[in-house]
């Protein structure tokens, strides 16, 4: 198990092989995919996934189920575990009589990670543990769960059939309202007929050892389909040429995304609340790990994006529902998980190593000091942040308009800028909220922020309302491969 989170593609791989889109689920809204299934091969299938997890350790409700093939009696199902073996994978099977199953030792925990599973399925195999095989990262699993079972040889399974009672339907999420899924899928092969080895969709980096995405180029058999997300007016095509399209639920062509297996961008650090007495309630990531909620009245939450940056000039937009806002930077080394300094107080504070610029009064707060430096913000207005890695200095701007008479472009004299405490260490972007409030993030990859212009980076990564100052960039895995 340490050997695969170890190799975790994080998307800063150079490939050869670019993908361009994935998509967006979000149990909130209640997000599907589904089509129906005609008669194939009930022995043998074969199904490739990338996925990126968000809101994972839930501590209540039902598994959240990635992909799902009819529902009679069992379903035949790929899930991950909430209450009861909480982000392990639960793997199921059935003949339409008996189920059998396997739950993964592993747990699937990293939201800053994208993972490849190819669920492998050959009922002819004589070898029991043959013929239902889970791989991850390319690596076959074999730690499971005490109870694991497994088909008998040759059995006739609940997929790639037309049931005649039931829902005869490939899904992604759930079509049962308590287990959606909570993150990004990408490049999608379900090959009806064949079971094919995940060398077959990707392979090791030669220099890494990392796991990456190589084309699949065989063939699909009948209910197979290929789904790359790249046409945003038509999300649930199939590309395999069977024509096998998916009819979408509650999904739109915002919730496509250009956060990938090839090219990750940072979201919110969905375990930062998780520290002292804090509770889960207390503070909510949503939407792709991209919108940050506190539900505690009277009190300062924090949250910060999932990893920081020492060198390069980076560019991020966020928007509010409240002038009680903080948007800023701060030092990763300077964060203690230990005490009730830091993440349970407000950017800028004593102790929290940042910096905050403060929508009630446009003050810069840094430390145990703060000072009159902008002006005021509230729910709608965009905040821009330009971190300056290489200088040591932050700006902000209110609506395309540089505060301080910023010019994130100067270099070292950092005019208008706010010079970093701690210019040795990592950095983090984030935001804090006093009572309860939602703050929506936007890093390039997706957002829930509506894109009236829509600008680009110099590398074409990205889509924010304002154009990132010349020599910023997304903070993506391309751009931190380059700059960072």
């Amino acid at each position: 198990m340490e050997t695969l989170q170890r190799t975790a593609n994080r998307g800063s791989i150079s490939t050869g092989y670019d993908i361009e889109n994935s998509l967006k689920f979000e149990s909130d809204n209640s997000e599907t995919m589904y089509k129906s299934i005609t008669n194939g091969n009930q022995q043998k299938w074969t199904t490739s996934i990338w996925f990126k997890r968000t809101e994972v350790d839930v501590t209540s409700g039902y598994r959240q189920h990635l992909i799902l093939h009819n529902s009679k009696t069992h379903s035949v199902r790929i899930s991950f575990g909430t209450t009861t073996y909480r982000d392990q994978l639960w793997v199921q099977t059935t003949d339409g009589t008996s189920l059998y199953e396997k739950i993964t030792k592993m747990k699937f925990r990293d939201t800053s990670a994208w993972y490849h599973i190819v669920w492998r399925v050959d009922t002819t195999q004589a070898t029991a543990t043959d013929r239902v095989r889970i791989y991850v990262n390319g690596n076959l699993i074999s730690d499971y769960e005490g109870g694991t079972t497994e088909p008998p040889q040759n059995t006739n399974l609940i997929a790639n059939y037309n049931v005649t009672s039931g829902i005869n339907q490939v899904w992604f999420s759930d079509y049962d309202p308590s287990g959606f899924f909570n993150g990004y899928i990408a490049e999608v092969n379900h090959v009806d007929g064949q079971s094919l080895a995940p060398t077959d969709f990707g392979e090791f980096d030669a220099d890494t050892g990392i796991w990456k995405p190589i084309a699949y180029t065989g063939s699909y058999g009948n209910n197979g389909f290929y789904l790359d997300f790249e046409d945003s007016a038509s999300l649930g095509a199939d590309d395999s040429g069977n024509g096998n399209n998916f009819t979408l639920n509650n999904i739109t062509s915002a919730d496509q995304a250009t956060d990938t297996p090839t090219n990750s961008f940072t979201t919110f650090n969905d375990k930062c609340f998780y520290i002292n007495t804090q509770v889960y309630a207390e503070a909510i990531v949503r939407k792709g790990n991209t919108s940050w909620e506190t539900t505690r009245a009277s009190w300062w939450r924090t949250g910060i994006s999932i990893n920081g940056v020492s060198n390069g000039k980076w560019y991020a937009e966020f928007t509010a529902n409240t002038s009680i806002f903080m948007v800023g930077v701060g030092s990763y080394d300077k964060i203690d998980y230990t005490t009730n300094q830091g993440l349970n107080t407000h950017l800028g504070a004593t102790y929290t190593g940042a910096i905050g610029y403060y929508g009630q009064n446009g003050n810069i707060y840094d430390s145990s000091t703060n000072y009159s430096w902008g002006s005021t913000f509230t729910s709608g207005d965009i905040i821009s942040i330009a971190l300056d890695r290489d200088n040591g200095y932050v700006y902000f701007a209110k609506n395309g308009t540089w505060q301080n008479s910023g010019d994130p472009t100067s270099g070292s004299s950092g005019t208008g800028g706010v010079s970093l405490t701690y210019p040795s260490d990592a950095y983090y972007m984030g935001v804090s909220f006093f009572d309860s409030n939602i703050c929506l993030a936007n890093w390039g990859g997706y957002t829930d922020i509506s894109i009236a212009s829509g600008n680009a980076d110099a590398n074409d990564y990205g889509n924010f309302e304002y154009a990132p100052p010349s020599g910023y960039y997304a903070w993506c895995t391309k751009n931190l491969a380059e700059f960072g």
